[in-house]
């Protein structure tokens, strides 16, 4: 099985993923970026969601082009990372925390990607 995942700039400088190479996919909604290497022994594909040099802003990341390209590269299952600070000073910088909830506070987006 081929996996994915979608990360921010930060994951794609610390991942040891192996022999990473780029590859540009067509998809119906827009070109996507990504690299095919391996990593633990298995056969990822590394999407930078900002783009490289984190250069998209949030509302700016083309997400249905993004899980298209997935798709067409043969990925079954990803893992999307995100980073976010905290206003809670018991929860100091450089430590895990899970979401209990998420509230989208974005505009509605269409969901049709297949």
């Amino acid at each position: 099985m081929r996996f994915g995942l979608i990360g921010g700039s930060g994951l794609g400088r610390t991942l040891p993923i192996h022999n990473a190479q780029p590859v540009q996919v067509t998809t119906r909604f827009g070109e996507v970026r990504c690299f095919v290497g391996t990593l633990a022994g298995k056969e990822v594909v590394f999407l930078p969601r900002h783009g490289e040099g984190h250069a998209l802003p949030p509302h700016r990341i083309n997400y249905r082009a993004n899980v298209l390209a997935m798709k067409q590269l043969g990925v079954l299952a990803v893992l999307a990372t995100a980073a976010v600070g905290t206003l809670r000073a018991e929860v100091p910088p450089r430590h895990f925390a899970g979401a209990r909830s998420v509230v989208g506070l974005d505009t509605p987006t269409p969901l049709d990607i297949v």
